[in-house]
């Protein structure tokens, strides 16, 4: 009988110590994750300001309005190897029927891939003219 309840025991504490393990190897493994988590910020790019640092990783972004039908675009030109590009455009309201019904405001996105000084190059298009040229010098430290 008493080596039966020292058993009932045993069991009891042995499974609460593997909880107790449990928790600690879930909590430690979620504070390395925290610690080497990269944080990203992101940085808008504004036409009067032409010189930005940022970190490793860090995420470069251009908004605009476009208006395909009268001939309002922009491109961006950059180094393919430091930069990782996506390109998002929301519509206000599409409607092709109707005038400025393809409004819509384009996002490019630039994820910052190595370190050293690059150029970013925004491009502003009437019906495939070139209006305008705006270059940014981006440091990645």
């Amino acid at each position: 009988m008493a080596c039966k309840i020292i058993r009932i025991e045993m069991k009891r504490v042995m499974f609460v110590v593997v909880i107790i393990i449990g928790i600690s190897v879930l909590g430690l493994s979620w504070l390395y994750w925290r610690r080497h988590t990269v944080k990203m910020n992101v940085v808008e790019l504004k036409e009067h300001d032409s010189e930005y640092t940022i970190n490793l990783g860090d995420i470069i972004q251009y908004s605009h309005s476009i208006h395909p039908s009268v001939g309002f675009e922009y491109s961006m030109v950059y180094d393919e190897n430091a930069f990782k590009l996506s390109c998002d455009i929301k519509y206000d309201d599409y409607d092709p029927n109707e005038d400025g019904g393809d409004s819509a405001n384009q996002t490019y996105t630039l994820k910052s891939l190595k370190k050293g000084i690059f150029k970013v190059k925004v491009i502003h298009l009437f019906r495939g003219t070139t209006e305008r040229i705006i270059t940014y010098k981006i440091i990645i430290k």
